[in-house]
């Protein structure tokens, strides 16, 4: 395996200031801007959750492979079923920020099988020319990574236009810098007129030992600043503009941009103070889909690798699809009410395409047992029978409504949700009473329909 030198790699920035990023961006030097970026993320705790929380989703989904031949499928299942290999997808995950994540590769022999060894590079070990080639340094010579067998490239691009403005670092250096000079000059502003001055007025110094003497004494009081004025000076304080609410206000601004740039959303994280359920409800879709996203590009670079070792392993590697299982709940529960009203429209769906979409292995069709289907069908028509026998007691019975009864329906009726709870209420409290005394009008109308619609849907 290669040998990177240590002292390629360039370190993080030790500090930042406004003109230095101004330069790097304008200038687009490629790994001053990863090492600038790298110092934010190192001191910003707001750039690190939001990375970290679009890596940690992007790499926990299920991973899943199809292939035509079952014994290639299990061996590749095996091999991304361990746990280094969720680490290297991890790993790979970094690519999301830099836009690549670069692996020294070599090949080793367990068991009779040949399987990679990968060893993460950090992206400070890397730089670009003119051209926009990914190069490394060994040995004082460029190492270009496209002419390198050894070196296995993930590209992860997080926008259209040159390399650098593909990669998202380079967008939220952009932010992080604003919120650094707004920080900056915030605490400069503090530590020089945050503690008030001291000013004594004073007759008895007459003379400059006596002056001396009398700032060395306030000087040891708190304060970082001191005066001495005649007593009959005119000594005015100047108050500056800026405001707490101003500066935090700025600051939430800065977060809630680096939030959407990485994220895509806000509400999730803490940039905000206040959100409602419908803007949590888009934000959370809009998350989702930038995962979906995320794991397409894993996928590529992943089906690649796996390609690579299915032709060391086997002589005539089948096709496969190695996937991430992304399916949303709720899309799931969609899919299966449609497949559900096609199923009730006489078509029959196979089981083989079922499995492939809920990613269900095994899946086939739970037999009925005649047993269990005689005594469903004797269920249902004995409640047909019960519920057609209360709609004809019901309507011909004959006894008076008193007022009583009147009053009290009509409370049931504010408070039951659906006409069959109403339904329900009625017979339980008066088995025998008569909707046609109850009421001559629309009302009446409106539950016997409901009740024979019960009925006939149950008959269907």
């Amino acid at each position: 395996m290669r040998i990177l030198n240590k002292t390629a790699r360039k370190s993080v920035a030790s500090s930042v200031d406004f003109d230095s990023i101004i330069a790097a961006l304008n200038s687009e030097n490629f790994s001053e801007l990863i090492s600038i970026y790298d110092y934010f993320k190192r001191f910003d705790p707001q750039i690190a959750s939001e990375v970290m929380k679009r890596r940690f989703k992007m790499c926990s989904f299920p991973m899943f492979i199809t292939c035509k031949d079952e014994t290639q499928r299990i061996f590749l299942q095996n091999y991304i079923s361990k746990s280094d290999f969720r680490k290297f997808v991890f790993e790979m995950s970094a690519a999301v920020v830099y836009g690549f994540a670069a692996f020294l590769l070599e090949w080793k022999v367990k068991d009779l099988n040949v399987f990679p060894k990968l060893k993460y590079i950090s992206p400070r070990f890397f730089s670009m020319d003119d051209k926009e080639r990914l190069f490394i340094y060994s040995e004082s010579k460029k190492l270009f990574v496209d002419d390198c067998d050894d070196i296995f490239l993930h590209l992860h691009p997080s926008d259209s236009g040159s390399f650098i403005e593909q990669s998202l670092f380079y967008n939220v250096v952009s932010i992080a810098v604003l919120k650094q000079l707004a920080m900056s000059k915030n605490i400069s502003y503090l530590d020089n007129l945050s503690v008030p001055p001291i000013i004594a007025k004073t007759t008895n110094a007459n003379s400059d030992k006596e002056i001396e003497e009398l700032l060395m004494q306030l000087s040891n009081l708190r304060s970082a600043s001191v005066g001495i004025f005649n007593k009959d000076d005119m000594v005015e304080l100047l108050n500056s503009g800026l405001s707490t609410s101003t500066f935090t206000d700025f600051l939430r601004y800065c977060d809630e941009a680096i939030s959407k740039l990485i994220s895509g959303q806000v509400l999730a994280g803490n940039a905000v103070q206040n959100g409602t359920q419908a803007l949590g409800n888009v934000h959370e879709e809009v998350r989702l889909n930038v995962g979906e996203m995320d794991t397409l590009f894993l996928s590529k670079s992943i089906q690649k690798l796996l390609e690579q070792i299915l032709k060391l392993n086997f002589a005539k590697p089948a096709e496969f699809e190695f996937v991430f299982d992304t399916n949303k709940e709720v899309d799931e529960q969609y899919l299966a009410g449609v497949y559900s009203t096609i199923s009730s429209m006489g078509y029959e769906i196979p089981a083989e395409f079922l499995a492939k979409t809920f990613r269900i292995e095994g899946l086939k069709k739970k037999e009925v047992s005649t047993e269990n289907y005689a005594f469903n069908s004797l269920m249902l028509e004995k409640n047909n029978r019960l519920s057609k026998d209360k709609i004809e007691l019901n309507s011909s019975a004959e006894d008076e409504i008193s007022d009583e009864i009147y009053e009290k329906i009509k409370a049931f009726w504010e408070e039951c949700q659906s006409y069959e709870e109403l339904e329900e209420r009625i017979f339980k409290e008066y088995p025998n009473i008569s909707f046609e005394k109850l009421k001559e009008s629309l009302d009446k109308k409106i539950a016997l329909a409901s009740m024979q619609a019960l009925l006939d849907a149950g008959n269907e």
